[in-house]
């Protein structure tokens, strides 16, 4: 589990990661190897824990869905979606369809992030 401190990816972060585990699959590696690279690429980031952990889990349990499950960072709808995927065989679409949906999270978080800051920008400069 997560220590106290520590958050979990943000949209943009997460539709990033759903995509590359994606690739992985498309490209026919074991998912342990590319979850290897994955960590391996984010060393030194802020998030090289996560993905440390993560990687360590899959090669330990060979479940994506095991790996995210033990880390409470990862959010409750991607670790469900992940097993539902291992499940029925279709892992690499429901990433597909995770990184897509994460990325339209993030647009609409950036455009709420814009309607509220524009207006209040307007005001500070008129008074």
């Amino acid at each position: 589990m997560a220590g106290k401190g520590k958050r979990g990816l943000d949209s943009a972060e997460l539709s990033s990661f759903c995509s590359q585990v994606a690739l992985i699959l498309s490209a026919g590696l074991p998912l342990y190897d590319g979850m290897e690279t994955l960590a391996e690429t984010t060393r030194g980031s802020e998030y090289a824990d996560l993905y440390e952990s993560a990687s360590k889990a899959v090669t330990e349990t060979g479940s994506l869905y095991q790996a995210l499950q033990r880390d409470d960072r990862w959010p409750t709808y991607l670790v469900e979606m992940a097993g539902i995927g291992e499940q029925t065989g279709q892992l690499e679409s429901v990433m597909n369809g995770l990184a897509d949906y994460y990325a339209r999270e993030e647009r609409i978080r950036s455009s709420v992030i814009g309607a509220i800051t524009y207006p209040l920008v307007l005001g500070v400069m008129l008074v």
